[in-house]
């Protein structure tokens, strides 16, 4: 038999040939020398009938995928496919009306990139369409790791085929005993994963990494990625890692190279969150995310020692986003555990601290005030000055956020004016700029103007000194969000384009939505509601890749008052129902002016539908934040698309002076460079430019002169 095998190999090579043997029953066919052909013939497939099913250890079945759909193909392309066809075919014999459509296109597509086209997972995912939409599918591929995927592996009972499982055991069956422990140690990653974190988790030399690496991808096992920044990037199948993850444990003395990964993991999440400045990057940054969260769940179930020190670590770079909730979660339980005495006092106070700062953000912040005025009393006890001069300024920062949100507005104060000074005596001229951003925003909120702008304007020339952009949008936010007439008329505010343009240069989100909300409001009080619409529409759109939270709420409470202005008022009926409920938390950490402008449009509201219809369509209070915001981003799109198309129906009448300014804005002047080149007032000049951007239907100076070049306002190049 040896030598038939030798033969077969010489003859094979490494073409893609499948070879039939037919009754088998009294060939004794020797699982090691199956083994030795198909390494010597990767493009081997054997397809051995019997009358009798094979013993275990010869069902010999290696994975070979068929091509799976881009992520942005169409509907067109997707029926297409290879493995969206035979997804179809198996579902059509489970279910006659199933098809592809808009609405299951893309969760269809997903579970074959998820199995990673494997023809035999494919007809077991679809054969569960029976008890499972394929969103579920989605839901149970993703979630392999937690057991609940392993389901798909397993061929039912009534079938003739191996399943998965047995098909994975005899391809980990084929790996040296080197290989099959590289493939546990990478199954540690939910996602994806460069090359030189695997040498890293390996402890062994690249070269020798790299050669067990490239027979794991030969076998399917291991999937080369979309590299990210030029660095090789693999990952594995969610169901091989479940697969793996069941029957392999890692050794004790694999801990240390975990614990490398993981460090290795937590950069690259800070990395890739930082870099996300656009959709394609977006999806790496979630990825990666979601892993630290998932490993920071695994180290505390586990029981893992310095778990709380990896929470800490892992909150500096999830808080503000969906998975924070996770690691506060995680930091409820070390503190109500009997391991909170053992750590040591800086690691207690950043416990305490991160616990109260993600319970102050989360949705139901309000009402958690007392535990969070509880934990950060805990942390501020904690924390030693002299000893940790940054973590007591962070103490404070976040304090002083946490009670903004949360309502105790005097407390804020007082920790902004404490941070400022703790700030200047060390010196640390950046820290202190930006604590007085906060203290101008806590001033503006008790609504002492006077004192807010005061410090407003300084943070701004600070922040333009220091060339400190934290300071310079933060600043510029809270001087946009001041009652009108408040401001000095020779003041240089720069533009909120310009601001929104720095928050996304430093990749800070939460920035980001601070002046996408000022953008919305600038608009809401010029009453150009469809351009209000277009940058409110953009900050729900951030939540989406963020989570639903205050910010959400906050773009809801601004969805009310651009559909009041544009007569929508059932539309508004049904998100003030959905804010309700948490009204007196989100109008808190908005600017005042808000709660009357809030009221004003209710009452409107209530005036125009009537007291019992605006209760009966304000049932809005049962939708999920996530599905209000949902909604209110699909409407305020349709709204600021009517904007777009009402930029092509004709040019618009600017009079002889808008014509001016319009002029000198194109060609980059400052308001006060108008001003001055005019004679006008600096106030003067901004009424103008929003008098411009609202009959352009423009969000800013940029899109102004676009447009006007386009219509022919402007023909100076």
């Amino acid at each position: 038999m040896a030598d038939g095998v030798d033969a077969i190999a010489a003859r094979v090579g490494r073409q893609r040939v499948v070879l039939a043997l037919d009754h088998t029953d009294e060939l004794a066919l020797e699982p090691d020398l199956a083994q030795d052909l198909l390494r010597r013939c990767p493009g081997l497939t054997l397809l051995v009938a019997r009358h009798r099913p094979p013993e275990e250890s010869i069902a010999l079945i290696h994975l070979h995928p068929l091509e799976v759909p881009d992520e942005r193909a169409s509907l067109d392309e997707l029926s297409q496919n290879p493995s969206v066809g035979l997804f179809l075919d198996r579902a059509g014999r489970t279910d006659p009306r199933f098809q592809l459509t808009d609405a299951n296109a893309r969760d269809v597509a997903e579970v074959c990139r998820l199995v990673g086209g494997l023809p035999l997972a494919i007809e077991l995912a679809a054969a569960r369409l029976q008890v499972v939409s394929p969103a579920g599918l989605v839901r149970e591929l993703r979630d392999g790791g937690a057991g609940r995927g392993l389901d798909l592996l397993t061929a039912p009972i009534h079938t003739i085929h191996s399943g998965i499982r047995e098909a994975l055991a005899s391809t980990c069956g084929d790996l040296s005993s080197r290989e099959r422990r590289l493939l546990e140690l990478l199954s540690g990653f939910t996602g994806s994963f460069p090359f030189e974190a695997a040498v890293s988790l390996n402890g062994r030399p690249a070269f020798e990494t790299l050669d067990d690496l490239e027979r794991l991808v030969d076998l399917r096992l291991v999937e080369p990625q979309t590299s990210l920044g030029g660095e090789r990037v693999f990952g594995l199948l969610p169901i091989v890692r479940a697969y793996v993850q069941e029957v392999s444990i890692l050794r004790e003395d694999d801990d240390r190279q975990r614990r490398t990964v993981l460090a290795d993991l937590l950069a690259q999440a800070a990395s890739a969150t930082r870099s996300a400045g656009s959709i394609a990057d977006v999806t790496p940054a979630q990825v990666m995310r979601r892993d630290l969260a998932h490993e920071a769940r695994r180290l505390m179930d586990d029981g893992a020692s310095g778990v709380a020190s990896w929470l800490v670590d892992c909150a500096e770079v999830l808080h503000g986003f969906a998975e924070g909730a996770v690691i506060s979660e995680l930091l409820d339980r070390v503190i109500a555990s009997r391991d909170l005495g053992g750590l040591d006092q800086e690691t207690r106070a950043r416990v305490f601290l991160w616990s109260s700062y993600l319970l102050a953000m989360s949705p139901d912040g309000s009402g958690l005030a007392a535990t969070v005025g509880d934990r950060f009393r805990a942390a501020a006890d904690l924390v030693d000055a002299d000893r940790w001069p940054l973590t007591s300024l962070q103490t404070k920062f976040f304090g002083m956020m946490s009670n903004v949100v949360t309502g105790d507005l005097p407390l804020a104060m007082r920790l902004a004016t404490e941070g400022a000074q703790e700030a200047e005596s060390l010196p640390s001229p950046v820290w202190a700029a930006r604590f007085a951003v906060w203290l101008a925003g806590a001033a503006h909120a008790v609504g002492d103007v006077s004192t807010a702008v005061s410090i407003a304007v300084g943070a701004l020339e600070r922040g333009s000194r220091l060339h400190d952009s934290y300071t310079l949008v933060g600043s510029a936010v809270v001087l946009y969000t001041l009652p009108h007439g408040s401001l000095p008329d020779d003041l240089p505010l720069p533009p909120l384009e310009d601001a929104l343009a720095l928050a996304r240069a430093r990749s800070d989100v939460i920035q980001e939505g601070f002046v996408l909300a000022t953008l919305t409001s600038v608009e809401i009080d010029a009453q150009n509601y469809h351009g209000a619409a277009g940058w409110c529409a953009e900050r729900l759109a951030q939540c989406t890749k963020r989570g639903w939270s205050l910010e959400s709420e906050i773009s809801l409470v601004q969805t009310v008052l651009i559909a009041a202005g544009l007569g929508e008022f059932r539309f508004a009926a049904r998100m003030l129902g959905a804010v309700r409920a948490d009204r007196e938390r989100v109008l808190r950490a908005m600017a005042p002016r808000h709660r009357e402008a809030l009221d004003i449009a209710q009452k409107t509201v209530v005036d125009r539908l009537g007291a019992i219809a605006f209760e009966l369509v304000g049932a809005g209070q049962f939708l999920s934040t996530e599905e209000a915001g949902q909604e209110a981003m699909n409407w305020l799109r349709s709204q600021a698309a009517q904007r777009e198309s009402k930029r092509t129906s004709g040019a618009p009448i600017l009079t002889p002076r808008e014509h001016d300014v319009l002029r000198l804005l194109a060609e980059g002047d400052s308001n006060k460079q108008i001003a001055t080149r005019l004679g006008l007032s600096v106030k003067t000049v901004m009424h103008h430019s929003v008098s411009i951007y609202r009959k352009l239907a423009v969000r800013g100076r940029a899109e102004a002169t676009a447009y006007a070049y386009r219509g022919g306002l402007l023909t100076d190049a």
